[in-house]
């Protein structure tokens, strides 16, 4: 059984870290995000019409916002948009603020969001067809609390999709400069959800919330991305301004911390600059699938 793991953060910190992400946190993950939420839609049958998706854990609704682009986009070389429904739900009220601003900008008549916490999810039984949570349920302290509501809220033959990261390109570079520079503080990075690399762990998550055996099944898929930026600079800054600068770090740490960090990645074989001077450092989705029977 796997039991629930103590949160690193607290859930003040926690809604406070979401504010500030919020922000600008479409320009820093949409284009990391997008290939991968592409890979999983190709892994399960078209959705049309007939659809009810709880986009669970949503952010700014960037999943959400891919299934409408790609429908629009298929819509206009054939007919008219096809119009699922989508329910969205957040813990955070600042990334569903910026949800509902999406919703009024675009206009989506078929899109809803509330703030809500994933382990307590207030929807009825059998609900949705399909529960997507895209990076979203890897942070909560009590996953098997929330699959098991995922299960309980997605009708029979419901496919439930979630993301984690089985591999951050980044990681070592950080790992490195909290080691050489401030190992007097608390780590940043050991409150990234490490143990969602781990598809055994992934596994036993979805089997304890009621996927397995004949209630349902659990198979896995790879997806490789890129974390990218215009600049080196700009990738960087964005990983100081993510943890570091509220975490005790002073400001003089920073030249410091910038100049491991840039040596550590330009030394990885996981980042590059591609043709058009884009810097990019790869990290390795791991997608569950669980299905309810």
């Amino acid at each position: 059984m796997t039991t629930p793991e103590k949160p690193v953060l607290p859930q003040k910190e926690i809604l406070e870290t979401y504010r500030r992400f919020s922000s600008d946190y479409d320009l820093k993950t949409m284009n990391t995000m997008v290939p991968v939420i592409n890979h999983f839609l190709a892994l399960i049958p078209p959705l049309d019409s007939s659809c009810i998706v709880h986009d669970n854990a949503c952010g700014t609704g960037i999943v959400t916002q891919t299934i409408i682009a790609n429908m629009e986009s298929a819509a206009s070389q054939e007919s008219a948009p096809s119009k699922m429904t989508f329910k969205c739900s957040d813990i955070s009220p600042d990334m569903i603020n910026k949800l509902c601003e999406k919703i009024e900008k675009f206009e989506w008549t078929n899109v809803t969001a509330t703030v809500m916490d994933s382990t307590q999810l207030t929807f009825d039984d059998e609900s949705f067809t399909h529960s997507i949570s895209n990076f979203g349920i890897i942070f909560v302290p009590d996953p098997v609390a929330a699959t098991r509501h995922i299960f309980r809220t997605l009708k029979h033959g419901g496919i439930c999709i979630s993301t984690s990261w089985e591999h951050w390109g980044y990681l070592p570079a950080l790992q490195k400069a909290e080691q050489l520079i401030r190992p007097d503080l608390p780590s940043f990075t050991e409150t990234f959800p490490v143990k969602w690399a781990s598809e055994s762990f992934v596994r036993s998550v979805f089997e304890d919330g009621g996927f397995t055996g004949s209630n349902g099944a659990v198979i896995f898929d790879r997806c490789e991305t890129t974390i990218q930026m215009d600049t080196l600079d700009k990738l960087t800054q964005s990983w100081w301004t993510m943890g570091y600068s509220v975490k005790g770090w002073a400001e003089e740490d920073k030249t410091k911390w910038l100049a491991v960090i840039m040596d550590e990645l330009t030394k990885s074989e996981d980042f590059y600059v591609d043709a058009s001077g884009i810097c990019h450092t790869k990290m390795y989705a791991l997608i569950c699938k669980a299905v309810k029977f």
